[in-house]
């Protein structure tokens, strides 16, 4: 998938609100893509309370903080504000992953988002323990990489914690993926 540009072309393109029985006018029970989002952790020693997908983390998260958990790369979203709240948020700084594309069997331009999101508990050190283990999986480049990332756990005090949870947002929206060619 790195061979086309999604990011820059349907960034904004963002359809909010076509849920229900039909998107666009097109059945749901018609071939959807997955658009998974996956977030990046946020420290969770900033932050008092559970962290949720809306948790501000205004200016910007640390980047400091992802190079700490080894994470080498920065998302691919810096931020985004795909849901137009008016602050920057936990769920801001993502990567986007798809689950197909044109020449794949089922692929539709029907997307349907998922937020990847830590599942965050409220402890600091438990929070911390989770997020070690979430970013060994980031960058996140394909649905196999992001089914593996939600079946990951880790153990905490002899308590075993899943480490990601898949988020419906309800968003559906219209875009074709296209060549890299396609921008010039």
């Amino acid at each position: 998938m790195s061979k086309f540009l999604v990011t820059a072309l349907c960034g904004l393109v963002f359809a909010v609100g076509f849920t229900g029985s039909a998107v666009g006018g097109v059945p749901t029970e018609q071939a959807q893509a997955d658009f998974f989002q996956v977030v990046y952790p946020v420290d969770p020693s900033t932050i008092s309370g559970t962290i949720t997908p809306l948790t501000p983390v205004s200016p910007f998260p640390d980047t400091s903080y992802w190079t700490s958990l080894g994470i080498t790369s920065t998302p691919q979203c810096e931020p985004c504000n795909h849901e137009g709240t008016p602050s920057i948020d936990a769920d801001d700084f993502h990567d986007h992953v798809l689950d197909s594309m044109p020449t794949n069997k089922g692929y539709s331009p029907i997307w349907h988002v998922y937020l990847v999101f830590p599942t965050y508990t409220g402890v600091a050190a438990v929070d911390q323990a989770i997020n070690v283990e979430y970013a060994k999986h980031l960058p996140t480049k394909s649905e196999s990489a992001v089914v593996n990332l939600l079946a990951t756990t880790t153990v905490f005090n002899a308590t075993t914690y899943p480490v990601a949870q898949i988020i419906d947002t309800g968003v559906f929206f219209l875009c074709a993926v296209v060549s890299p060619h396609a921008v010039h």
